[in-house]
């Protein structure tokens, strides 16, 4: 399994996205979460945004075809998308997971 992260503009994009995703059954579960602010250098200015985050439980396997997914569907041209494997996982939620996404 991975964990993977992507940041959106709005809760209406983030829940696009996942939802995206679920039907394309990339993912087996997303939880969004709002961000007080996010700050970062883009374009070379400082900015201040308030941000969601997605966080996407996948299989790890498909992580190639979940970063282009979302490439594909995100509203930024430069998404942020990352993926941290998660080795320690319950048999009951990994067999849920891979059921959902198989």
């Amino acid at each position: 399994m991975i964990i993977a992260f992507t940041t959106l503009p709005s809760f209406m994009a983030a829940e696009s996205l996942s939802s995206k995703l679920l039907e394309a059954r990339l993912a087996a579960c997303c939880t969004i979460i709002r961000t007080e602010r996010s700050t970062y250098r883009w374009e070379g200015k400082i900015r201040r945004d308030s941000e969601f985050i997605l966080i996407i439980k996948a299989r790890k396997a498909s992580y190639p075809k979940l970063e282009s997914f979302i490439k594909k569907n995100h509203p930024h041209s430069c998404p942020e998308i990352m993926g941290i494997p998660a080795s320690k996982v319950s048999k009951e939620y990994r067999k849920w997971a891979y059921k959902e996404t198989g």
